[in-house]
């Protein structure tokens, strides 16, 4: 696994990075994002932008309430992670709640969960989400399978959260990648 971590700053930079980089579009690159920036319409581009360079890329993100790159704590900044993996499927999935986070847990890992799945990375609206039963729902299916993720945030205004992959963004709901 190649693994490459920047800020995003416009559609430009963004070119630059993933060409000196040579990150390649694949199904097995994942990309993760975590944005400052609490905006729908932001959010869209970005993801945009990311498709156009790399359309079969898998990509997954949050709002956030502070990001983390290499270490290092940031506020109001967008981070963008690249991994590109080897020998490994990956599949993403995302769900609306329509009663509460327990079936978006469960309707999650059976879309997603198989025999063969080692990690699923998930996040989760940050004002609408129990955080135990959006696990519990995930449990209910596959209790081995490991978990990892979090809430997104909103630079603590408690107001709007998002998650997101290619083709969905939710200020409430879950979204996953296995």
């Amino acid at each position: 696994m190649k693994s490459f971590n920047t800020y995003y700053i416009n559609k430009e930079q963004l070119g630059l990075f993933i060409h000196d980089k040579k990150i390649y579009n694949s199904s097995s690159l994942l990309i993760q994002v975590y944005s400052a920036i609490v905006d729908e319409t932001f959010i869209s581009s970005l993801i945009s932008e990311l498709t156009h360079f790399l359309p079969d890329a898998v990509i997954v993100g949050a709002t956030t309430d502070g990001e983390i790159m290499e270490g290092k704590v940031s506020s109001g900044k967008v981070v963008l992670s690249f991994s590109h993996f080897e020998n490994t499927t990956l599949k993403a999935a995302s769900a609306e709640h329509k009663v509460n986070g327990y079936y978006s847990g469960q309707y999650l890992a059976k879309e997603l969960i198989t025999d063969d799945t080692k990690l699923l990375i998930a996040f989760t609206d940050g004002l609408h989400t129990n955080g135990e039963e959006f696990l519990h729902g995930i449990s209910s299916i596959d209790e081995k399978v490991i978990v990892a993720g979090g809430h997104a945030g909103d630079n603590s205004h408690f107001a709007q959260t998002y998650v997101f992959t290619k083709e969905h963004i939710f200020s409430k709901g879950a979204v996953a990648v296995t």
